[in-house]
């Protein structure tokens, strides 16, 4: 029988970064790879992303893990981060890389937890680039942002027209969203 490359990417990653995947463990997707909950031997959850490698997958995975790594240190309390030596590369199959929470869907937050997020990320000079809804989880009942791999850090206040950008986007993903009236 033929396995999915992803499959084999999970697996492989489990394998050498010690993780069990969580039964029904699947997460989501978003625009270049896959997204489960996964275990380590003392029960403790992760968010492992894996990717295939095609196009520029692993690239934009590497980059993600660069600028999440970079984001974290400013405002880790914003932000679902990167565990410490977890990319994997695995060939011509894909990579995985190791997010150090799982958060659950946003609906459990309110829209002022949301905004008040993302203002504070402004605050330490992080636009997260693709501000929406999908984009943030809630952690032990925190908002925490995922996926930044379109995030800009700055040293100085000069973002303003992209710190908009990012309330805008927010604003219209919230007007959007079917968990908030």
């Amino acid at each position: 029988m033929r396995q999915d490359p992803l499959i084999k990417v999970l697996d492989k990653a489990c394998f050498e970064l010690g993780l069990v995947p969580e039964e029904n463990g699947y997460l989501g997707s978003g625009a270049f790879g896959l997204v489960f909950k996964v275990c380590d031997q003392n029960g403790v959850a992760f968010a492992l992303k894996i990717v295939p490698d095609v196009d520029d997958n692993v690239a934009e995975l590497q980059k993600q893990m660069s600028i999440t790594n970079e984001a974290t240190r400013k405002c880790p309390h914003l932000i679902v981060g990167v565990e410490e030596d977890s990319f994997r590369k695995f060939g011509k199959l894909g990579a995985a890389l190791l997010f150090s929470e799982v958060g659950n869907h946003y609906s459990s937050l309110s829209k002022k937890a949301i905004i008040d997020c993302l203002q504070e990320l402004h605050e330490n000079n992080v636009v997260h680039g693709d501000a929406r809804v999908e984009n943030i989880v809630c952690v032990n009942g925190r908002a925490k942002w995922i996926d930044l791999r379109r995030a800009y850090i700055w040293n100085t206040d000069q973002v303003s027209e992209l710190k908009q950008k990012d309330q805008n986007d927010l604003m219209e993903s919230i007007k959007r969203s079917q968990y908030f009236d």
